[in-house]
């Protein structure tokens, strides 16, 4: 709620309860008057609507407030009580009409409940019953006003800091910390006050008088505050953070609300100064701010710990805020879907790194948890938290103070290196080093960085294929985030350990355990469907040998391996996005949940081949080569893309969306193969450049094929540079090929080849029959 509304709300309200004051005699008619000397009485909305644009100076504020004290002095003149606990609504109306708000138009059938709900705020303001106010109780309204006098004051200063939003001067940042350190000691101070007097204040009475004060202060519904827009945030914040009662605020409360509450606008202002108008999130300023909005939304969550010694936050409760936030506008809505998702894949690491307990069934919860889920990748965050969160109650119901403190490290980790990218040429490159787990988050950037080319992503997030060494800063803070993302997923999965027996990677088993975990969003990403359940396989099997640094080792996919396998894979999704984006809408057959999930196979053939240029200029020499290609080689290309990546192989049935990335990621593996091991960059592997892939392709080669990769080392090579020459393997149903194939097995002398990128499609394709 906006501070000038609570001083309004302050102010008016109690100038309306004086309307029941004093004598226990009733009220007489009143003739139309105006009292001298208190005209700041009759004009006090435009007054503050002045003072919170910051026109007031010093001498008008301590004017107005003498003002308004002199004004209830001189109440107790024109004040005559009541007459057997009834009230005269008319005449009070009348009163406060004609010496104070002359524009109030009330209608009569509201006055006695305004009137009512009056005396409830006068008791939580001044004590006391609800039939009257008394002497004693004007001093004390005297002494309110004497408060806001002062805090008045003491805001005033800070008043354009903390509007900034809808003026034209920008605080510095230190100005901008400055005033939120002044209007938290004013909430503070607020709370303190509010709840000096002992009364409970139920909250069916203060959704009542704020609506009554819309009608009061704005005639047309578009202008009205509306303030109880604001009530059920406070009360769910009271019930996350302070205490589980709903129905009303208790003395003891006042303070922790109304200082929450201030620490959230911070962190709303914060978000905004920072963040909300930044270029980009990577912006120096923008990681600060996001740094120091984490900071104060962790401080205000960390209070739910501490009230009534809590060990846990509901989790139903923090859906509740987040959906106020949402109502409110107050939620960011300005990030990019490729940071949405970062955002996404870093909080649920987080949480499933440290929010189930090590049991037996620890795997299976998760996974339901998981797959509860319907919303993951909305582009809103209310609905990405939503998604997180909701119909989990039985599985994921609170948050501890554990994953408080894992997203805290996190988030953190993430902030340290994208502020400090600049040290990244500091380090001297130790690739032995890069095989401990115990690395800083410095040296781990730096051994993501260390590889045989910059894996660049373009302005659309696709894999730029260019022979340069040099990373572009939207790449790094690209891989700062996927480090972040695969860093805690194998401290909280992880089962093959370094030298130094911290974890370094994941088992095929254990990944396993990850894609069931993680194959919602997976799914909404495109990359998979929901019936597949092996998906995992292939990604152990491509992280392993198809990306710049893959070893071939079947026994894990280490760390850096599986940074660059989600490098690839959303690097591959977004290409693969662009070109679904250009389709034509006569070319989508079947769509789910507001997406494409498939598209005629014929448009897509069609589109693919003639702009092809134009969806693959991330890969420049993939376009060169196959603009060169004549129509036959072309259609052999598309449909070895096809048969790899389609269970259905080149029918012509629609093709799936999650196929259409696949394609994309493939093209990415090719490429990257020629970049590999091309060592002439002829844009075709030769025999002499053949040794380097077969290290790495051949343990996991044996086991596809059946071999020992020990006794039939020799069979292995064979096939290998078969595969190269030939381009299908010789195991197949061909006696023609069994011929041929032990032929080039007993004359290594005669091997020749150039492989190219047709080759390679043509390789994959006979693999992906294999799995």
């Amino acid at each position: 709620m906006s501070i000038r509304y609570v001083f309004l709300l302050l102010f008016s309200a109690s100038f309306l309860v004086l309307g029941c004051a004093e004598e226990d005699t009733p009220f007489q008619k009143l003739p139309v008057a105006k009292l001298q000397n208190v005209s700041c009485l009759t004009n006090a909305a435009e007054i503050f609507d002045k003072y919170f644009i910051s026109q007031m100076s010093e001498k008008e504020i301590e004017e107005f407030w003498d003002c308004t004290d002199r004004a209830v002095r001189l109440f107790g003149s024109y004040v005559r009580g009541k007459e057997d606990s009834q009230y005269r609504p008319r005449e009070i109306y009348d009163f406060i009409n004609n010496f104070f708000f002359t524009d109030l138009r009330i209608p009569s059938d509201e006055i006695e409940s305004l009137l009512s709900e009056m005396m409830y705020f006068k008791q939580l303001l001044v004590g006391g019953n609800r039939e009257f106010v008394t002497s004693g109780e004007l001093v004390e309204f005297r002494n309110w006003i004497q408060f806001l006098k002062q805090e008045t004051l003491r805001l005033r200063p800070h008043i354009t800091r903390l509007n900034w939003i809808h003026g034209k001067a920008q605080p510095t940042p230190e100005e901008l910390g400055k005033s939120l350190e002044v209007l938290n000691g004013v909430a503070l101070r607020l709370g303190q006050k509010f709840g000096a007097q002992g009364y409970e204040y139920e909250r069916v009475h203060i959704e009542a008088l704020l609506k009554k004060m819309d009608v009061i202060f704005e005639s047309s519904p578009e202008k009205q505050l509306r303030l109880n827009r604001w009530v059920p945030l406070a009360f769910h914040l009271k019930k996350a953070l302070i205490s589980l009662e709903m129905n009303k605020m208790i003395p003891s409360e006042w303070q922790s609300l109304t200082v929450i509450l201030s620490e959230g606008l911070g962190a709303f202002l914060n978000w905004h100064y920072f963040v909300g108008k930044a270029s980009s999130i990577y912006e120096q300023n923008a990681v600060q701010g996001l740094r120091d909005v984490k900071a104060r939304i962790i401080q205000i969550l960390k209070r739910g710990f501490t009230v009534e010694q809590r060990g846990k936050i509901e989790n139903s409760n923090l859906i509740e805020i987040v959906n106020d936030l949402d109502r409110l506008d107050m939620l960011p809505k300005n990030w990019s879907r490729s940071e949405f998702s970062y955002i996404w894949l870093i909080a649920n690491s987080a949480l499933l790194q440290t929010s189930f307990p090590q049991e037996e069934n620890w795997i299976l919860l998760r996974r339901k948890w998981i797959e509860d889920k319907a919303l993951l990748w909305e582009d809103a965050i209310s609905g990405l938290v939503n998604a997180m969160t909701s119909q989990a109650d039985s599985l994921f119901p609170h948050l501890t103070l554990e994953t408080l403190d894992s997203i805290d490290r996190i988030v953190e980790d993430w902030a340290s290196v994208q502020l400090n990218m600049n040290e990244l040429k500091l380090f001297e490159r130790d690739s032995g080093k890069c095989l401990n787990g115990a690395l800083s988050s410095i040296e781990e950037m730096h051994c993501l960085t260390d590889t045989p080319w910059a894996m660049n992503v373009d302005s659309e997030g696709r894999l730029l294929f260019q022979r340069s060494k040099e990373y572009s800063p939207n790449t790094l803070s690209t891989l700062n985030w996927e480090r972040i993302v695969i860093r805690s997923l194998i401290r909280g999965y992880g089962d093959v350990y370094g030298a130094d027996q911290l974890p370094i990677g994941v088992s095929q088993d254990r990944l396993k355990d990850i894609f069931f975990d993680l194959k919602l969003p997976l799914i909404k990403l495109g990359l998979v469907e929901k019936d597949n359940i092996n998906f995992y396989e292939r990604v152990f099997l491509e992280g392993n040998l198809f990306l710049a640094r893959s070893d071939g080792n079947e026994a894990a996919l280490n760390y850096f391996e599986a940074v660059e396998y989600l490098h690839y894979a959303l690097a591959g999704v977004r290409a693969g996005g662009v070109f679904l984006d250009h389709l034509e809408k006569g070319c989508e057959v079947e769509r789910e949940s507001n997406s494409v999930k498939s598209v005629a196979v014929e448009c897509f053939r069609w589109n693919f081949k003639e702009h092809f240029s134009r969806y693959l200029s991330h890969i420049p020499y993939l376009v060169e080569f196959v603009s060169a290609l004549p129509l036959e080689s072309w259609t052999l290309f598309e449909y070895n893309l096809e048969s790899t990546v389609r269970t259905e192989g080149t029918a012509g049935s629609p093709i799936l969306v999650s196929d259409i990335m696949e394609i994309f990621i493939l093209l990415q593996y090719i490429e990257t193969f020629i970049f590999r091991y091309d060592q002439s960059q002829s844009g075709t592997i030769e025999v002499d450049e053949t040794e380097a892939a077969h290290l790495v392709f051949a343990p996991i080669l044996a086991r596809l094929l059946g071999f020992d990769p020990v006794l039939q080392a020799w069979d292995l090579k064979a096939t290998f540079t078969y595969l190269l020459k030939f381009g299908q393997s010789p195991l197949r149903e061909d006696p023609i090929a069994g011929v041929q194939y032990l032929h080039w097995k007993w004359h290594p002398d005669q091997w020749s080849y150039r492989a190219d990128r047709l080759r390679l499609a043509q390789i994959l394709a006979s693999l992906a029959k294999l799995r």
